[in-house]
């Protein structure tokens, strides 16, 4: 594609502010430099439930290089740590098999002994949730740039047998330049797992597809589409088209199936927008559009149309 960098001067410098400034996002994790493997952990970056992430490099060259690469390893003292080994093995299987510019790579991992971990490059920049937070709304050009990224990204995991299952902007990181990878599939699944239904539900309620809550349609690719569609009205919007803090709640708003119209809030979004984020955000799979590769197709087309517009 055209594009190889952020043309809106405030997203690029507030990514390389986030970059270059300060490396270190866990202001929790005060753990001392130590060595894992191979890996020496140089500093924490950020700590989940069960998991933290360090900034690292090769033991062989620490002192020599700058920490290039991410590793992520369980937490002490957790509760159930055979939990957080499941998440680390199902991103392994995930690294293993889906290649792509715009899903994370899996390059080394132990899954084995007292502390598990996997190995990842250094992404720069920072989340989609902290670009958010601090730009508000993202300039419609430049979300379409970014959410067709993120399809074909989605496009390669679907291909593989995968579905994400937990998409959502903290789950997506911005480079400097605007490139998008796809991070974090500790709740990934595999498209025969969701044969058997939803299962438990997990994830963050806000960004679900309402399948996965009410259990009236099968789970699949499609309801990572519906993920993406929550991501794309937020960055045009400000703000999710809905705010949900429970699951009876979470039944209430998609039982009532009222997509919220995004040109409400961003008079700016095209109709062609609008009309893809609404199909995205369908309450019935069948609507959505028919995959991922049809959705970064669209979003192609959207992008040379809105191109003189950056």
């Amino acid at each position: 594609m055209y594009h190889s960098q952020l043309d809106v001067p405030m997203l690029t410098s507030i990514v390389r502010a986030r970059s270059h400034a300060n490396d270190v996002s866990c202001t929790e994790c005060n753990v001392a430099p130590q060595l894992l493997g191979e890996w020496f952990l140089v500093r924490p970056i950020a700590q989940g439930t069960w998991t933290s992430i360090f900034q690292a490099t090769v033991a062989s060259s620490h002192g020599n290089r700058p920490p290039r690469y991410a590793v992520k390893t369980l937490r002490a003292n957790i509760a159930d740590p055979s939990v957080a080994r499941s998440h680390l093995s199902r991103e392994t299987e995930v690294g293993q098999t889906v290649v792509h510019p715009h899903v994370v790579p899996i390059l080394a991992w132990k899954l084995t002994g007292t502390q598990p971990y996997i190995v990842m490059p250094w992404l720069g920049g920072m989340s989609l949730q902290h670009l958010l937070c601090r730009s508000g709304t993202i300039a419609p050009a430049d979300a379409i740039w970014m959410i067709r990224q993120i399809a074909e990204g989605l496009s390669a995991t679907h291909r593989a047998g995968w579905l994400h299952a937990d998409l959502k902007p903290s789950n997506l990181m911005v480079n400097p330049d605007g490139h998008v990878t796809i991070i974090d599939f500790g709740f990934a699944r595999r498209f025969a797992e969701c044969d058997r239904g939803p299962g438990e539900v997990v994830g963050t309620l806000d960004y679900m597809a309402p399948e996965w809550i009410l259990g009236q349609f099968p789970v699949g690719p499609r309801s990572d589409l519906y993920s993406l569609g929550v991501i794309f009205f937020e960055m045009l919007a400000g703000q999710r088209p809905y705010s949900i803090r429970s699951l009876r709640e979470a039944a209430r708003v998609h039982r009532q199936r009222n997509v919220p119209e995004i040109r409400r809030f961003n008079p700016t979004v095209s109709h062609e927008v609008s009309h893809l984020i609404r199909q995205m955000m369908s309450p019935l799979p069948e609507r959505r559009p028919s995959s991922a590769a049809e959705v970064a197709e669209r979003l192609v087309s959207l992008e040379i149309e809105h191109f003189t517009l950056r």
